[in-house]
């Protein structure tokens, strides 16, 4: 699905801001382009957040793909923690409409790559 949001964005400026929040840990800027079915409020995912490990986070979208409801991007994605990095090769994400204005709906890898500790 292509177009605009509300907020003047494509899936794919709200898939990249997205990604450039998670990067920088600012949760209150990420939160808000969190799909609603991903099951925590303001606070859960503030708390969330704060567990956090990485470092680092570098992204590079290498595919996308649109349907009639939603939009699909693939990502390979580098989280760094000290000298250690995990490859997250090829994760999907759905970006989707909901209330008019794109949504994100990581992967669950994605998620607890988030805040793995090792």
């Amino acid at each position: 699905m292509k177009g605009f949001d509300y907020l003047g964005r494509t899936s794919l400026m709200a898939f990249e801001k997205y990604l450039e929040n998670v990067s920088k840990k600012n949760w209150k800027q990420s939160f808000p382009y969190q799909a609603t079915d991903f099951g925590m409020d303001f606070k859960q995912f503030e708390d969330w957040a704060s567990n956090w490990t990485f470092d680092g986070l570098e992204f590079s979208i290498i595919t996308d793909n649109y349907f009639e409801s939603k939009a699909v991007y693939e990502a390979d994605i580098i989280l760094k923690k000290g000298n250690d990095k995990t490859f997250l090769r090829k994760e999907s994400f759905e970006v989707y409409m909901e209330n008019n204005i794109w949504k994100i709906k990581p992967s669950l890898k994605f998620i607890e790559a988030l805040t793995r500790q090792n």
